[in-house]
């Protein structure tokens, strides 16, 4: 029997938006996969298992990690920095963005013109990395590394350990050229954009909402919750957090609390819908 048939099929869960939400169009994945593996059908995303390499670039795009059976690749890396060798396919900036976080990471060894790819996603990194105010990687020349040993030995300079690891595809990709805008003549401050944010880019508290691009991936979950068509994610050169104000107040016909964009609000929006008093207490 083939090894390899017993080996898991990478596929895609229930998690994934286009499952979750009806009018999603979240295309992530299909648009981090170099190969075309991931196509869609109604309701849901589908991963070519023969097509796919295994290249793990659409494990750092989802914003549900509903991608399954998949691993993350192993990468060497020592001192603070990616080392040789080099996966052909090049990581996506969201991965590197883990490995500034969970590994300290701070620079790539190679040689400039042997891997474009990597470093297209280099320059996107630190673009992203540039936006969140953290510093920004560098790329080391194997040269300025590379140490004759028997000099090393006269020298009495250590060699460094090289170590392998994989970062975790769990958490959330930051950092993106994206705005948030809200309409607020529209908005009804219902909460559901909240709730369904897989990257917890919107905030509701009492008294104030939180818009934060800086988390936000582009999914677009929020849009497609959203009845009265209040919220948009845009494109933007550059976009910071926007806080509004927000009012708790009681509604005169059914006694409830609701959130209002005016403190002197009388009626929650859903008796403003009922002009002849369906929900009065």
């Amino acid at each position: 029997m083939d090894f390899l048939s017993l080996k898991a099929r990478p596929s895609v869960g229930r998690a994934c938006l286009r499952s979750q939400l009806r009018h999603s169009r979240c295309q992530a994945c299909q648009n981090a996969c170099p190969l075309g593996a991931i196509t869609f059908s109604t309701g849901s995303a589908e991963i070519d298992a023969d097509a796919c390499v295994g290249c793990a670039r659409c494990l750092f795009v989802c914003p549900t990690t509903a991608i399954k059976d998949l691993t993350p690749p192993q990468r060497a890396y020592r001192d603070g920095v990616l080392v040789s060798p080099f996966s052909p396919v090049p990581p996506t900036p969201e991965e590197l963005l883990l490995w500034h976080g969970e590994f300290h990471i701070r620079a790539v060894e190679m040689a400039a013109n042997e891997h474009p790819g990597w470093l297209l996603s280099l320059a996107e990194l630190n673009l992203r990395l540039a936006r969140l105010g953290k510093p920004a990687w560098t790329l080391v020349s194997p040269s300025q590394n590379s140490v004759n040993s028997g000099r090393r030995r006269w020298l009495q300079i250590s060699q460094a350990t090289t170590f392998t690891a994989a970062v975790s595809p769990t958490a959330s990709p930051a950092g993106t050229n994206l705005t948030i805008g809200l309409d607020a003549s529209r908005c009804y401050l219902c909460g559901a954009c909240v709730k369904i944010c897989p990257q917890q880019a919107i905030a509701l508290t009492e008294n104030e909402l939180t818009l934060d691009p800086l988390h936000c991936n582009g999914c677009k979950a929020c849009e497609n919750v959203c009845f009265p068509r209040a919220i948009a994610v845009q494109p933007a050169v550059s976009a910071v957090p926007i806080n509004y104000a927000v009012f708790r107040v009681t509604c005169s016909s059914c006694q409830q609390v609701f959130a209002s964009w005016r403190e002197n609000a009388d009626r929650c929006h859903i008796c403003q819908r009922h002009s002849h008093g369906m929900r009065e207490a």
